[in-house]
């Protein structure tokens, strides 16, 4: 990028779905251009205003721009990440990164050139807490992650484990993350009970036993976001608006979040999903 105080910042982004809205407003909050964007779906086109529309992504690639936004199912952004490197792009990659610790394993070298988002690492109370850990103190941590999700979720890709990566993946990812982030990489690992709609296990870190439970039928009016940690609750859907921007700051900063970050929550999971 120039260091032309003149030049603009551009991106386009591939798939317009619900997350899509957090990622064009993050861009245009930094000061960046949406140029482009890409859904198979061509009644999306209006979700980008006057940026030019594409239903074929090896198309849009063709086009000059900074950043390449995926937002697409969780089983396509190993692929258009390494199609967009190709293209010379900069990748910033929707969660999970990838669904398979080897895909993360051979994005690696790249690494330079693609930002995660795990935007709950830039939570102020998430930040203080992270400051507080002492390595030689133990932690009793409890998260549940208990939502709602229509018969439309059951419906859709994100119900296919092999698009999806599972519950774990695709809507656990972000609170793995933040445990793996907290106390480093787990030693042991068990699942008590994995279904479509509901899983629950353990997770023993050097310093820390987190009991952890996903769930995706809960009443819309009664969702729950909690990690409790020594029997302090903290509500993980406070200070939430706004952290998408918060990464696109940070990685303007050079503090973005690497394949490497990522690197213990995909093995994890990868893991996880390969005992069932």
């Amino acid at each position: 990028m120039s260091n032309d105080k003149k030049y603009q910042t551009t991106f386009a982004i591939v798939g317009l779905g619900f997350i899509a809205a957090r990622h064009i407003k993050a861009g245009h909050d930094v000061g960046w251009k949406l140029v482009a964007g890409c859904d198979i779906d061509p009644s999306k086109a209006h979700k980008i205003g006057d940026a030019k529309f594409f239903t074929d992504y090896q198309e849009m690639l063709k086009e000059d721009f900074d950043y390449l936004v995926i937002c697409t199912p969780n089983y396509l952004h190993f692929e258009q990440a390494l199609d967009g490197i190709v293209a010379g792009k900069k990748i910033i990659l929707e969660k999970p990164a990838v669904i398979k610790y080897e895909d993360l394993e051979y994005l690696k070298p790249y690494s330079l050139f693609i930002s995660n988002i795990f935007q709950l690492r830039f939570n102020p109370e998430l930040i203080k807490l992270k400051e507080s850990i002492d390595k030689d103190k133990k932690y009793d941590v409890e998260f549940n992650v208990s939502v709602h999700r229509g018969d439309w979720y059951l419906d859709s890709w994100k119900n296919d484990k092999e698009k999806s990566g599972g519950l774990m993946f695709n809507i656990g990812v972000h609170y793995f993350d933040l445990l793996c982030w907290l106390f480093g990489e787990p030693i042991n690992k068990q699942i008590l009970f994995n279904d479509a709609k509901y899983c629950a296990g353990r997770l023993v870190f050097s310093n820390c036993t987190a009991e952890w439970k996903l769930r995706i039928d809960q009443p819309i009016d009664n969702q729950i976001r909690h990690l409790k940690i020594n029997g302090e609750t903290i509500n993980l859907s406070d200070n939430f608006e706004g952290l998408h921007t918060k990464v696109y700051q940070e990685i303007i900063n050079g503090n973005r979040i690497t394949l490497e970050d990522a690197e213990p929550v995909i093995k994890l999971l990868t893991n996880y999903e390969k005992a069932n």
